[in-house]
Protein backbone atom coordinates (compact mmCIF):
# COMPACT_ATOMS: atom_id res chain seq x y z
CA UNK A 1 0.00 0.00 0.00
CA UNK A 2 0.98 3.53 -0.66
CA UNK A 3 1.70 6.25 2.07
CA UNK A 4 -0.95 8.56 2.60
CA UNK A 5 -1.41 11.17 5.08
CA UNK A 6 -4.24 9.91 7.57
CA UNK A 7 -7.92 11.67 8.10
CA UNK A 8 -7.46 14.66 10.79
CA UNK A 9 -10.08 12.52 13.13
CA UNK A 10 -8.01 9.63 12.90
CA UNK A 11 -4.94 12.39 14.71
CA UNK A 12 -7.76 13.87 16.66
CA UNK A 13 -9.17 10.55 18.44
CA UNK A 14 -5.52 9.22 19.41
CA UNK A 15 -4.93 12.56 20.92
CA UNK A 16 -8.33 12.27 22.75
CA UNK A 17 -7.09 8.61 23.80
CA UNK A 18 -3.66 10.31 24.72
CA UNK A 19 -5.86 12.42 27.92
CA UNK A 20 -8.79 9.99 27.77
CA UNK A 21 -7.73 8.76 31.41
CA UNK A 22 -6.38 12.16 33.43
CA UNK A 23 -5.40 9.82 36.34
CA UNK A 24 -2.99 8.16 34.12
CA UNK A 25 -2.29 10.18 30.76
CA UNK A 26 -0.42 8.64 28.59
CA UNK A 27 0.55 11.96 26.78
CA UNK A 28 4.27 12.38 26.50
CA UNK A 29 5.95 14.79 28.64
CA UNK A 30 6.94 17.12 25.72
CA UNK A 31 3.63 17.47 24.26
CA UNK A 32 1.93 18.25 27.86
CA UNK A 33 0.80 22.14 27.81
CA UNK A 34 -0.96 24.07 30.99
CA UNK A 35 -4.65 22.14 30.02
CA UNK A 36 -5.89 19.08 28.78
CA UNK A 37 -7.13 21.04 25.20
CA UNK A 38 -3.55 22.51 24.84
CA UNK A 39 -2.17 19.05 24.90
CA UNK A 40 -4.86 17.35 22.61
CA UNK A 41 -4.33 20.07 20.21
CA UNK A 42 -0.63 19.49 20.43
CA UNK A 43 -0.33 15.94 19.76
CA UNK A 44 -2.84 15.98 17.12
CA UNK A 45 -1.28 18.52 15.51
CA UNK A 46 2.04 17.45 15.78
CA UNK A 47 1.04 13.74 14.67
CA UNK A 48 -0.37 15.20 11.51
CA UNK A 49 2.96 17.04 10.94
CA UNK A 50 4.59 13.59 10.92
CA UNK A 51 2.13 12.21 8.80
CA UNK A 52 2.50 14.96 6.19
CA UNK A 53 6.36 14.83 6.85
CA UNK A 54 6.51 10.78 6.01
CA UNK A 55 4.32 10.90 2.95
CA UNK A 56 6.25 14.25 1.56
CA UNK A 57 9.41 12.41 2.31
CA UNK A 58 7.85 9.08 0.28
CA UNK A 59 6.79 11.63 -2.72
CA UNK A 60 9.52 14.26 -2.69
CA UNK A 61 8.55 15.35 -6.35
CA UNK A 62 4.39 15.35 -5.67
CA UNK A 63 2.68 19.09 -4.61
CA UNK A 64 -0.53 16.57 -4.22
CA UNK A 65 -0.16 14.25 -1.60
CA UNK A 66 -2.61 11.45 -1.18
CA UNK A 67 -4.83 11.49 1.72
CA UNK A 68 -7.70 14.10 2.46
CA UNK A 69 -8.76 16.02 -0.35
CA UNK A 70 -9.03 19.20 2.33
CA UNK A 71 -6.71 21.92 0.42
CA UNK A 72 -3.57 22.27 2.02
CA UNK A 73 -2.28 20.54 4.92
CA UNK A 74 -2.34 23.52 7.66
CA UNK A 75 -5.82 22.92 6.99
CA UNK A 76 -5.57 19.04 7.99
CA UNK A 77 -3.68 20.02 10.90
CA UNK A 78 -6.16 22.93 11.87
CA UNK A 79 -9.00 20.32 11.71
CA UNK A 80 -7.12 17.70 13.59
CA UNK A 81 -6.91 20.22 16.54
CA UNK A 82 -10.49 20.96 16.30
CA UNK A 83 -11.43 17.41 16.43
CA UNK A 84 -8.79 16.76 19.22
CA UNK A 85 -10.96 19.23 21.54
CA UNK A 86 -14.44 17.96 20.59
CA UNK A 87 -12.98 14.62 20.72
CA UNK A 88 -11.89 15.42 24.17
CA UNK A 89 -15.66 16.88 25.60
CA UNK A 90 -17.34 13.76 23.36
CA UNK A 91 -14.88 10.52 23.17
CA UNK A 92 -15.60 7.98 20.07
CA UNK A 93 -17.16 4.71 21.09
CA UNK A 94 -13.89 2.83 20.21
CA UNK A 95 -12.59 0.26 22.27
CA UNK A 96 -8.47 -0.35 22.90
CA UNK A 97 -8.07 -2.74 20.17
CA UNK A 98 -9.49 -0.06 17.68
CA UNK A 99 -6.94 2.22 19.21
CA UNK A 100 -4.47 -0.23 19.10
CA UNK A 101 -5.10 -1.26 15.26
CA UNK A 102 -5.01 3.25 14.45
CA UNK A 103 -1.85 3.37 15.91
CA UNK A 104 -0.74 0.59 13.77
CA UNK A 105 -1.94 2.40 10.45
CA UNK A 106 -0.61 5.26 11.58
CA UNK A 107 2.72 4.03 12.19
CA UNK A 108 2.68 2.72 8.85
CA UNK A 109 1.94 6.09 7.11
CA UNK A 110 4.31 7.66 9.35
CA UNK A 111 7.80 5.86 8.75
CA UNK A 112 8.81 6.71 5.78
CA UNK A 113 11.58 9.59 6.46
CA UNK A 114 14.82 8.59 8.59
CA UNK A 115 13.77 10.70 11.36
CA UNK A 116 10.73 8.89 12.50
CA UNK A 117 12.47 6.48 15.05
CA UNK A 118 13.79 9.36 16.80
CA UNK A 119 10.65 11.38 16.61
CA UNK A 120 8.27 12.42 19.32
CA UNK A 121 5.21 11.38 17.62
CA UNK A 122 6.78 7.28 17.16
CA UNK A 123 7.42 7.79 21.38
CA UNK A 124 3.87 9.22 21.27
CA UNK A 125 2.70 6.42 19.19
CA UNK A 126 4.44 3.80 21.44
CA UNK A 127 2.78 4.85 24.53
CA UNK A 128 -0.28 4.89 23.29
CA UNK A 129 -0.16 1.48 22.07
CA UNK A 130 1.09 0.12 24.96
CA UNK A 131 -2.00 2.25 27.20
CA UNK A 132 -4.66 -0.05 24.72
CA UNK A 133 -2.94 -3.54 25.14
CA UNK A 134 -3.11 -2.69 28.85
CA UNK A 135 -7.05 -1.77 28.34
CA UNK A 136 -7.69 -5.24 26.75
CA UNK A 137 -9.84 -7.38 28.40
CA UNK A 138 -7.98 -9.89 30.54
CA UNK A 139 -4.24 -8.07 30.36
CA UNK A 140 -4.27 -7.55 34.22
CA UNK A 141 -4.85 -11.57 35.01
CA UNK A 142 -2.71 -12.48 32.02
CA UNK A 143 0.59 -15.00 33.08
CA UNK A 144 3.44 -12.21 34.02
CA UNK A 145 6.39 -14.10 34.74
CA UNK A 146 6.17 -17.58 33.65
CA UNK A 147 8.36 -20.79 35.37
CA UNK A 148 8.28 -24.83 34.01
CA UNK A 149 6.68 -26.50 36.92
CA UNK A 150 8.68 -29.36 35.68
CA UNK A 151 6.15 -32.01 34.97
CA UNK A 152 6.24 -32.57 31.24
CA UNK A 153 10.27 -32.11 31.42
CA UNK A 154 10.86 -36.01 31.39
CA UNK A 155 8.38 -36.76 28.39
CA UNK A 156 9.78 -38.26 25.10
CA UNK A 157 10.17 -36.52 22.47
CA UNK A 158 8.25 -38.25 19.79
CA UNK A 159 9.98 -36.86 15.91
CA UNK A 160 7.30 -38.05 13.89
CA UNK A 161 4.82 -35.66 15.62
CA UNK A 162 6.94 -33.08 15.41
CA UNK A 163 7.67 -33.40 11.84
CA UNK A 164 4.10 -33.27 11.02
CA UNK A 165 3.40 -36.87 11.15
CA UNK A 166 4.40 -37.42 7.74
CA UNK A 167 6.90 -40.23 6.16
CA UNK A 168 9.17 -39.32 3.73
CA UNK A 169 8.48 -41.14 0.65
CA UNK A 170 11.93 -43.07 -0.80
Amino acid sequence: MSAYICSPAQFAALAAFALSDPANSSAIYEFRESNDIDSAKRIASELARQNIRSVAYRYPDSNDLPGPNMGSNKVVIQEAERLAEKYLFFPRSLKPLDYYRMCQGYEYQSSENPEWSSSLAYRQIDWLKDKAVRMLPGYENAVRDYEDDGDNASAPICLYALAGGRKKKR
